[in-house]
């Protein structure tokens, strides 16, 4: 994570080691891999809304048949699709069986946008095939009779709708899962694993293409197995880049993740701090700041959390102090994202109030000034950054925007 300030170029150096994954092995593989060295019996998962605990051997049972249905279904490898789901119990199977077996797809919000949103994204894309909570079942209906030239293929997740096809259809036994092995998917960084929504704040959302090669890497970093009894309470959907590296991180270090269909709420965190107790957890600032005005903070007990993780907006040192305040057993992490990159600066090793850390592995970066000039240390400016052995793979289906 250690970079180097080169005075001369007035650039920011980060470290590029080779790839920590064989390229030829292929993503699906690395998955079912990574999944086979957690002990099958190990909780990975645990639907806070339920109380339904997933183990790795089930997450990884699970992701072999959806992977074996969607081929039994026709579906081949480069085949598009469109996720619009909440943090279900399914979801983590669905997403990763849709990598093992080749399918790219873009995750779709399911609060705040609305069907001409889902449509201007789903038509980027032209999913074959659609999966999608009940809720927005009308919506994704909707949208993809607007934007789409060809009608997909439509599961619905959790639904109770008569004469819809259910998501259940794609997790039934095949009596083959012990014979299956993932096709090798060719070139992972030159081929989409899945496409993440920008906001829209500058306009349209856009398509973000996420490489496989930039999921590998989160799979296979060396990285310490997570301790027993470790749990990461998350509120962010898939469509967002920490709801993605929450679910990669609990795949690859075996950390239980505590999901919930509902998006974040005061009493819910407090409901699951005092009943799960998590060790790690991530919000906006904005949120950590709703936590701690709640009247139920006073009385909360927050000894479990070791990390505190904060990222989407600028954190005061104030705020990192009134939250440290109350971690007798833990810290505050601050860190700095994109949609395009992922993780950019972090500040787990070392921290300096009013920054965001130091830069990550494979990326290196300068500060430029109108006339695009690069400024030193503690100037104001643009901030470039440039990849490095992991290319970003720009806007799916947009070359003007890339």
């Amino acid at each position: 994570m250690f970079h180097t300030y080169d005075s001369q170029a007035k650039q920011w150096l980060s470290r590029h080691p080779p790839a920590p994954f064989k390229a030829e092995t292929g993503l699906g593989q690395l998955i079912l891999d990574v999944l086979g060295k957690i002990s099958p019996s190990k909780v990975i998962q645990l639907d806070t809304d339920t109380g339904v605990a997933l183990t790795a051997e089930e997450l990884r049972l699970r992701i072999v048949r959806v992977a074996q249905n969607l081929s039994g279904l026709g579906f081949r490898r480069g085949d598009m699709a469109a996720v619009a789901c909440s943090n279900s119990e399914n979801l983590a199977p669905l997403a990763l069986g849709l990598m093992v077996a080749g399918l790219p797809f873009i995750a779709l919000p399911t609060v705040g946008f609305n069907g001409d949103d889902l449509g201007h994204l789903m038509g980027l894309v032209q999913p074959k095939l659609v999966i999608c909570d009940d809720s927005v079942y009308k919506q994704v209906l909707d949208g993809a009779g607007k934007a789409l030239k060809m009608k997909p293929v439509i599961f619905a997740v959790e639904s109770e709708r008569e004469n819809v096809r259910k998501v259940e259809e794609l997790l039934q036994g095949t009596g083959t899962e012990g014979d299956f092995t993932p096709q090798a998917h060719g070139d992972m960084q030159n081929s989409v694993g899945m496409i993440l929504c920008t906001s829209g704040t500058t306009g349209r959302p856009k398509g973000v293409c996420v490489s496989q090669a930039s999921i590998a890497i989160v799979l296979s970093r060396p990285v310490k197995p997570a301790p027993e009894g470790d749990l990461n309470l998350t509120y962010s959907p898939l469509y967002w880049g920490t709801g993605l590296f929450a679910l990669l991180n609990s795949v690859s270090t075996g950390i239980t993740r505590a999901i919930s269909r509902n998006p974040f709420s005061e009493d819910h965190f407090f409901d699951a701090l005092a009943k799960y107790r998590p060790t790690h957890f991530f919000t906006p600032p904005s949120h950590a700041v709703l936590l701690l005005n709640h009247p139920r903070s006073a009385n909360a007990d927050f000894s479990s959390l070791r990390s505190w993780s904060l990222s989407g907006s600028i954190v005061s040192a104030r705020l990192r102090q009134s939250l440290e305040a109350r971690l007798p057993n833990g810290r505050t992490v601050n860190s700095y994202a994109s949609s395009e990159l992922g993780l950019i600066a972090m500040d787990m090793i070392k921290q300096k109030p009013d920054a965001v850390g130091q830069l990550m592995p494979h990326l290196d970066a300068k500060v430029v000034d109108e006339l695009g000039v690069a400024v030193g240390c503690g100037e104001q400016g643009e901030l470039l950054i440039r990849t490095g052995s992991i290319p970003f793979m720009g806007y799916y289906n947009d070359e003007q925007a890339t």
